[in-house]
């Protein structure tokens, strides 16, 4: 998905600034083979770049035409069959708890969306056949734009929260596996073993550092869900406001231009209050030199890479890895030990 996710912006790239310096060339060389999810969108991004790169301008507009339109319904398509798969690998989560089927149930709405948003656009490409060139690098900037601020931000969310919640199988079996090893190894005398104990501690301290990794990993999607609806809600107010606004503009029209000042002497006034009424200012306060250095930490704090769910996510991932990697190294030991 995420694979697909990438040449998929890649590509669209290509149809919205084709006709640019041949330099894009290399890189959709590079690109076309990473996609292994069955979308076949390779072959015509491929014919897509051989066409302006072997072909005069003035003779390839009405092939160029063909090939971007074809390449820009095969990435919808492919697209949609992406959404098609995340949404059905949702609804195979199991054991969920009662927040966490509300949360599937909002997932579940938010796929339906993209969902009907792709097959808007499949049915735009079947029905506009006389889509012009640019009117097809406009389409395609839209989905660009789209996908990079609507459907890659939720969509990650989404591969997150199934990832925490299969993580949570993941670890109890782990934790299944290292208690019938334990279990195991003492029936046949071999749990007080110097080197087998070293390495099942090893491997219980990976199982603990997964289960500490993977709570932080909720508790920072459940973080990043509530700044959400907050940052929701705020819209909501701030769209109230400028309704608000709205009206009181219409208000002052009736009022007349002398009420209309008044008013608006007013709005500025509160602004300024809003605008004046935080800290006091560093000069005030005699820290003149504080605001550079405060400055300059959070320009270096903003360089810092701010640790994400799927961070997280990952390192639990690895650490359970290396937990079964210790069961192996336990395994090979045991059978050294009783000449198997």
């Amino acid at each position: 998905m995420n694979i697909f996710h990438k040449t998929a912006l890649l590509t669209i790239t290509t149809l919205v600034f084709f006709g640019g310096a041949n330099s894009s060339s290399a890189t959709l060389a590079r690109a076309s083979g990473e996609a292994d999810d069955g979308c076949a969108v390779a072959k015509t991004q491929k014919e897509l770049v051989a066409l302006r790169d072997s072909t005069e301008e003035n003779e390839r507009a009405e092939e160029e035409l063909s090939l971007s339109k074809k390449l820009l319904g095969e990435i919808i398509s492919c697209s949609s069959s992406e959404t098609e798969r995340l949404q059905l690998r949702l609804n195979e989560l199991k054991e969920l708890s009662e927040e966490e089927e509300t949360l599937r149930a909002e997932f579940n709405e938010r796929i339906e969306a993209y969902r009907t948003y792709y097959a808007g656009l499949q049915e735009r490409l079947a029905e506009e056949s006389e889509l012009s060139l640019d009117e097809v690098k406009l389409l395609a900037r839209s989905i660009l734009e789209w996908r990079e601020q609507e459907y890659s931000i939720h969509t990650q969310r989404i591969v997150n929260f199934i990832f925490l919640i299969d993580g949570n199988t993941i670890i109890k079996i782990a934790e299944a596996r290292f208690e019938k090893i334990s279990a195991a190894l003492k029936k046949i005398d071999l749990f007080e073993n110097e080197k087998i104990n070293a390495i099942l501690s090893d491997a219980q301290k990976n199982i603990e550092e997964a289960k500490a990794l993977h709570e932080d990993a909720y508790a920072m999607f459940l973080a990043e869900r509530t700044a959400e609806e907050s940052t929701a809600d705020e819209n909501k107010v701030t769209n109230e406001e400028e309704m608000a606004e709205e009206e009181m503009a219409n208000e002052e029209e009736v009022m007349g231009e002398e009420d209309g000042e008044i008013v608006a002497d007013i709005q500025v006034d509160t602004q300024l209050e809003a605008a004046t009424s935080t800290t006091p200012s560093s000069r005030e306060n005699g820290d003149e030199g504080e605001g550079d250095e405060n400055s300059k930490a959070n320009e270096e704090n903003t360089e810092e890479h701010i640790k994400s769910p799927q961070d997280s996510i990952r390192e639990s991932f690895d650490n359970i890895k290396e937990a079964y990697g210790n069961f192996l190294q336990i395994s090979k030991l045991v059978r050294a030990l009783l000449g198997l």
